[in-house]
Protein backbone atom coordinates (compact mmCIF):
# COMPACT_ATOMS: atom_id res chain seq x y z
CA UNK A 1 0.00 0.00 0.00
CA UNK A 2 3.09 2.14 -0.75
CA UNK A 3 1.61 4.33 -3.66
CA UNK A 4 1.59 7.94 -4.51
CA UNK A 5 -1.18 9.56 -6.95
CA UNK A 6 -4.06 9.62 -9.06
CA UNK A 7 -3.38 6.73 -11.35
CA UNK A 8 -4.22 4.02 -8.57
CA UNK A 9 -7.44 4.15 -8.60
CA UNK A 10 -8.63 2.65 -11.67
CA UNK A 11 -7.00 -0.74 -9.23
CA UNK A 12 -9.55 -0.04 -6.58
CA UNK A 13 -13.03 -0.23 -8.18
CA UNK A 14 -15.06 -3.18 -7.77
CA UNK A 15 -18.33 -3.27 -9.47
CA UNK A 16 -21.52 -5.46 -8.05
CA UNK A 17 -23.33 -7.63 -10.52
CA UNK A 18 -26.92 -6.50 -10.98
CA UNK A 19 -27.87 -9.50 -9.84
CA UNK A 20 -26.57 -8.96 -6.18
CA UNK A 21 -26.87 -5.38 -6.28
CA UNK A 22 -30.70 -6.44 -6.91
CA UNK A 23 -30.51 -8.89 -3.88
CA UNK A 24 -29.11 -6.23 -1.45
CA UNK A 25 -31.78 -3.47 -2.32
CA UNK A 26 -34.38 -5.88 -1.57
CA UNK A 27 -33.06 -6.79 1.67
CA UNK A 28 -32.69 -2.96 2.63
CA UNK A 29 -36.68 -2.71 2.00
CA UNK A 30 -37.33 -5.16 4.59
CA UNK A 31 -38.40 -4.36 8.44
CA UNK A 32 -35.74 -5.17 10.50
CA UNK A 33 -31.79 -5.38 11.25
CA UNK A 34 -31.31 -9.18 10.62
CA UNK A 35 -32.22 -9.66 6.86
CA UNK A 36 -30.72 -12.42 4.62
CA UNK A 37 -29.08 -11.04 1.77
CA UNK A 38 -29.42 -13.70 -1.04
CA UNK A 39 -26.60 -14.67 -3.55
CA UNK A 40 -23.39 -15.47 -3.73
CA UNK A 41 -21.53 -12.53 -2.14
CA UNK A 42 -18.10 -14.34 -1.85
CA UNK A 43 -15.94 -13.38 -5.05
CA UNK A 44 -16.94 -9.87 -4.81
CA UNK A 45 -16.61 -9.86 -1.18
CA UNK A 46 -12.97 -11.18 -1.66
CA UNK A 47 -12.12 -8.46 -4.26
CA UNK A 48 -13.16 -5.97 -2.14
CA UNK A 49 -10.74 -7.09 0.68
CA UNK A 50 -7.87 -7.55 -1.58
CA UNK A 51 -8.02 -4.20 -1.99
CA UNK A 52 -8.28 -2.99 1.42
CA UNK A 53 -5.91 -5.18 2.61
CA UNK A 54 -3.39 -5.68 -0.08
CA UNK A 55 -3.29 -2.88 -2.46
CA UNK A 56 -3.95 -0.06 -2.66
CA UNK A 57 -5.58 -0.04 0.59
CA UNK A 58 -9.12 1.42 -0.56
CA UNK A 59 -12.05 0.10 -3.19
CA UNK A 60 -14.66 2.08 -4.94
CA UNK A 61 -17.91 -0.04 -5.26
CA UNK A 62 -20.72 0.96 -8.13
CA UNK A 63 -23.92 -0.88 -9.32
CA UNK A 64 -25.49 -0.82 -6.44
CA UNK A 65 -28.97 0.61 -6.81
CA UNK A 66 -30.35 3.59 -5.54
CA UNK A 67 -33.35 3.22 -3.56
CA UNK A 68 -36.43 4.60 -5.40
CA UNK A 69 -38.45 5.48 -2.26
CA UNK A 70 -37.30 6.09 1.06
CA UNK A 71 -33.92 6.98 0.19
CA UNK A 72 -31.83 8.18 3.27
CA UNK A 73 -33.47 4.53 5.37
CA UNK A 74 -32.58 2.15 2.33
CA UNK A 75 -29.59 4.05 2.08
CA UNK A 76 -28.36 2.92 5.45
CA UNK A 77 -29.28 -0.14 5.85
CA UNK A 78 -27.46 -1.00 2.30
CA UNK A 79 -24.39 0.50 3.71
CA UNK A 80 -25.10 -1.68 6.83
CA UNK A 81 -25.95 -4.62 4.82
CA UNK A 82 -22.44 -4.47 2.49
CA UNK A 83 -20.58 -3.34 5.48
CA UNK A 84 -21.27 -6.36 7.67
CA UNK A 85 -20.26 -8.56 5.25
CA UNK A 86 -16.78 -6.77 4.95
CA UNK A 87 -15.90 -6.99 8.92
CA UNK A 88 -18.23 -6.41 12.04
CA UNK A 89 -19.43 -2.73 12.71
CA UNK A 90 -18.29 -0.90 15.94
CA UNK A 91 -19.81 2.03 17.48
CA UNK A 92 -18.79 5.61 16.43
CA UNK A 93 -19.68 7.28 19.66
CA UNK A 94 -20.48 7.25 23.45
CA UNK A 95 -24.04 6.43 22.44
CA UNK A 96 -23.32 3.57 20.60
CA UNK A 97 -24.30 4.94 17.03
CA UNK A 98 -23.20 1.94 14.65
CA UNK A 99 -24.71 3.99 11.19
CA UNK A 100 -23.79 7.09 11.32
CA UNK A 101 -25.05 10.01 8.63
CA UNK A 102 -21.88 12.44 7.20
CA UNK A 103 -24.37 15.63 7.13
CA UNK A 104 -23.54 19.47 7.52
CA UNK A 105 -25.83 20.61 10.61
CA UNK A 106 -24.42 23.94 10.70
CA UNK A 107 -22.04 23.57 12.87
CA UNK A 108 -18.30 24.79 13.49
CA UNK A 109 -14.73 23.26 14.23
CA UNK A 110 -13.94 25.86 16.46
CA UNK A 111 -17.20 25.85 18.56
CA UNK A 112 -16.22 22.03 19.62
CA UNK A 113 -18.12 20.20 16.71
CA UNK A 114 -16.60 17.12 14.76
CA UNK A 115 -15.65 17.65 11.09
CA UNK A 116 -18.10 14.87 10.07
CA UNK A 117 -21.09 17.27 11.23
CA UNK A 118 -19.56 20.56 8.89
CA UNK A 119 -19.10 21.59 5.43
CA UNK A 120 -15.11 22.21 6.35
CA UNK A 121 -12.42 20.67 5.03
CA UNK A 122 -11.29 17.82 7.58
CA UNK A 123 -7.22 17.98 6.38
CA UNK A 124 -5.62 14.34 5.57
CA UNK A 125 -6.60 11.87 8.94
CA UNK A 126 -7.55 8.24 10.03
CA UNK A 127 -11.14 7.86 12.21
CA UNK A 128 -11.27 7.44 15.82
CA UNK A 129 -7.01 8.32 16.11
CA UNK A 130 -7.82 9.44 19.44
CA UNK A 131 -9.26 5.80 21.26
CA UNK A 132 -7.66 2.41 22.16
CA UNK A 133 -9.87 0.50 19.36
CA UNK A 134 -9.38 2.19 15.93
CA UNK A 135 -11.19 0.62 13.25
CA UNK A 136 -9.51 -1.28 10.76
CA UNK A 137 -12.09 -0.60 7.28
CA UNK A 138 -14.22 2.75 6.92
CA UNK A 139 -17.37 2.67 4.30
CA UNK A 140 -18.86 5.54 3.35
CA UNK A 141 -22.23 5.17 0.95
CA UNK A 142 -22.75 8.39 -0.96
CA UNK A 143 -26.80 9.64 -0.63
CA UNK A 144 -26.20 12.64 -2.29
CA UNK A 145 -23.34 14.92 -3.40
CA UNK A 146 -23.12 18.31 -2.90
CA UNK A 147 -23.95 21.40 -4.48
CA UNK A 148 -20.37 22.03 -4.74
CA UNK A 149 -16.99 20.25 -3.74
CA UNK A 150 -17.13 18.17 -0.77
CA UNK A 151 -14.95 15.50 -2.43
CA UNK A 152 -12.65 12.29 -1.41
CA UNK A 153 -8.84 12.78 -0.91
CA UNK A 154 -6.64 9.45 0.14
CA UNK A 155 -3.01 9.38 0.58
CA UNK A 156 -0.78 6.63 1.64
CA UNK A 157 0.40 6.33 5.21
CA UNK A 158 3.01 4.21 4.59
CA UNK A 159 4.42 6.37 1.57
CA UNK A 160 4.80 9.21 3.83
CA UNK A 161 6.55 7.09 6.77
CA UNK A 162 8.82 5.45 4.06
CA UNK A 163 9.40 8.90 2.08
CA UNK A 164 9.70 10.63 6.20
CA UNK A 165 12.36 7.53 7.08
CA UNK A 166 14.63 8.26 4.27
CA UNK A 167 13.99 12.44 4.25
CA UNK A 168 14.07 12.86 8.04
CA UNK A 169 14.47 9.94 9.94
CA UNK A 170 14.59 12.09 13.36
CA UNK A 171 11.10 13.42 12.60
CA UNK A 172 10.23 9.96 11.93
CA UNK A 173 11.72 8.81 14.99
CA UNK A 174 9.11 11.41 16.96
CA UNK A 175 6.39 10.24 15.12
CA UNK A 176 6.94 6.72 16.97
CA UNK A 177 6.80 8.08 20.43
CA UNK A 178 3.07 9.73 22.10
CA UNK A 179 1.31 12.73 20.90
CA UNK A 180 -1.86 13.99 22.97
CA UNK A 181 -4.93 13.76 21.17
CA UNK A 182 -7.99 15.63 21.92
CA UNK A 183 -11.33 12.62 22.20
CA UNK A 184 -13.73 15.15 20.67
CA UNK A 185 -17.04 13.00 20.86
CA UNK A 186 -15.62 10.56 22.49
CA UNK A 187 -15.61 11.37 26.56
CA UNK A 188 -17.74 10.20 28.79
CA UNK A 189 -18.35 12.02 32.42
CA UNK A 190 -14.82 11.56 34.62
CA UNK A 191 -12.93 10.65 31.66
CA UNK A 192 -10.02 13.18 30.27
CA UNK A 193 -10.15 14.77 27.62
CA UNK A 194 -7.31 13.75 25.89
CA UNK A 195 -5.76 10.78 25.22
CA UNK A 196 -1.85 9.32 24.25
CA UNK A 197 -0.79 7.41 21.14
CA UNK A 198 2.21 7.36 18.47
CA UNK A 199 1.47 8.89 15.07
CA UNK A 200 3.14 5.30 13.67
CA UNK A 201 2.67 2.54 15.60
CA UNK A 202 4.27 -0.64 14.43
CA UNK A 203 2.23 -3.76 15.21
CA UNK A 204 2.34 -7.44 14.28
CA UNK A 205 0.14 -7.47 11.80
CA UNK A 206 1.22 -3.82 10.33
CA UNK A 207 1.79 -0.64 10.80
CA UNK A 208 -1.03 1.58 12.35
CA UNK A 209 -1.48 5.04 11.23
CA UNK A 210 -3.52 7.45 14.22
CA UNK A 211 -3.58 11.01 12.55
CA UNK A 212 -5.59 14.40 12.50
CA UNK A 213 -3.50 16.88 13.36
CA UNK A 214 -6.25 19.27 14.42
CA UNK A 215 -6.99 17.29 16.78
CA UNK A 216 -3.66 16.60 18.42
CA UNK A 217 -3.18 20.61 18.32
CA UNK A 218 -6.40 20.50 20.50
CA UNK A 219 -4.76 17.54 22.44
CA UNK A 220 -2.11 19.97 23.52
CA UNK A 221 -4.37 22.65 24.84
CA UNK A 222 -6.42 20.55 26.85
CA UNK A 223 -3.98 18.59 28.55
CA UNK A 224 -2.17 21.82 29.37
CA UNK A 225 1.37 20.79 27.52
CA UNK A 226 3.83 23.04 24.95
CA UNK A 227 4.29 21.41 21.90
CA UNK A 228 8.16 21.29 21.66
CA UNK A 229 10.02 22.18 17.90
CA UNK A 230 11.21 18.88 17.16
CA UNK A 231 7.28 17.74 17.75
CA UNK A 232 6.02 20.90 15.70
CA UNK A 233 8.50 19.95 13.09
CA UNK A 234 8.00 16.24 12.66
CA UNK A 235 3.96 17.43 12.21
CA UNK A 236 4.60 19.73 9.57
CA UNK A 237 7.09 16.72 8.02
CA UNK A 238 3.96 14.50 8.05
CA UNK A 239 1.25 17.47 6.53
CA UNK A 240 4.09 18.23 4.11
CA UNK A 241 4.52 14.82 2.18
CA UNK A 242 0.96 13.99 2.71
CA UNK A 243 -0.09 17.22 0.32
CA UNK A 244 3.03 17.01 -1.86
CA UNK A 245 1.86 17.36 -5.16
CA UNK A 246 1.10 14.32 -7.02
CA UNK A 247 0.79 11.77 -3.78
CA UNK A 248 -3.28 11.87 -3.70
CA UNK A 249 -6.11 10.16 -5.00
CA UNK A 250 -9.21 12.21 -5.42
CA UNK A 251 -12.74 11.55 -6.42
CA UNK A 252 -16.06 12.38 -6.17
CA UNK A 253 -18.59 9.64 -4.61
CA UNK A 254 -21.84 9.71 -7.08
CA UNK A 255 -25.13 8.53 -4.82
CA UNK A 256 -24.95 4.39 -4.75
CA UNK A 257 -21.42 4.69 -4.69
CA UNK A 258 -19.38 3.51 -1.49
CA UNK A 259 -15.82 4.18 -0.74
CA UNK A 260 -13.94 1.67 1.35
CA UNK A 261 -10.52 2.59 3.42
CA UNK A 262 -8.09 1.11 5.42
CA UNK A 263 -8.34 3.44 8.26
CA UNK A 264 -5.02 1.72 9.40
CA UNK A 265 -2.99 2.35 6.62
CA UNK A 266 -4.73 5.03 4.19
CA UNK A 267 -5.50 8.21 5.37
CA UNK A 268 -8.68 10.43 3.80
CA UNK A 269 -9.91 14.04 4.05
CA UNK A 270 -12.71 15.70 2.62
CA UNK A 271 -12.78 19.21 0.54
CA UNK A 272 -14.83 22.05 1.63
CA UNK A 273 -17.98 22.40 0.26
CA UNK A 274 -21.49 24.18 -0.52
CA UNK A 275 -24.79 22.67 -0.32
CA UNK A 276 -27.97 23.86 -1.89
CA UNK A 277 -31.84 23.39 -1.61
CA UNK A 278 -32.23 20.52 -3.57
CA UNK A 279 -28.23 19.17 -3.48
CA UNK A 280 -27.55 18.67 0.53
CA UNK A 281 -24.45 16.23 0.55
CA UNK A 282 -25.40 13.22 2.89
CA UNK A 283 -22.76 10.36 3.50
CA UNK A 284 -23.64 7.23 5.38
CA UNK A 285 -20.46 5.94 7.58
CA UNK A 286 -19.86 2.81 9.03
CA UNK A 287 -16.82 1.60 11.25
CA UNK A 288 -15.78 -1.88 10.82
CA UNK A 289 -13.18 -4.30 12.66
CA UNK A 290 -11.36 -6.93 10.46
CA UNK A 291 -14.00 -10.05 11.78
CA UNK A 292 -17.28 -10.54 9.80
CA UNK A 293 -20.50 -9.67 10.73
CA UNK A 294 -23.19 -12.40 11.98
CA UNK A 295 -25.19 -11.20 8.90
CA UNK A 296 -26.27 -14.12 7.13
CA UNK A 297 -26.06 -14.75 3.78
CA UNK A 298 -27.83 -17.13 1.54
CA UNK A 299 -26.52 -19.01 -0.90
CA UNK A 300 -28.28 -19.21 -4.41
Amino acid sequence: MVWAGQSVLDAARVAVPPRLAESLARAAERIGWDASVDGDWSPTVARVRHRLDIEPGFAVISGLRIPDADLVCRSRRQAWLFGCMVGETMPQDVHGTVIYDVIDKGGAIVNGARFSVTNQATGFHTDNSYEVDVPRYIALYCVQRACAGGASELVSGRMIVRRLEQSAPDLASRLHQPFPFHRRGGVVAGELEFSTFPVICEKRDGTLIRYLRYYIDCGYEKAGYVMDELSRNALDAFDAVANEDGTRVALTLSPGEMLLINNRSILHGRTEYVDSVQERRRLVRVWLTDARSPVKLRMS
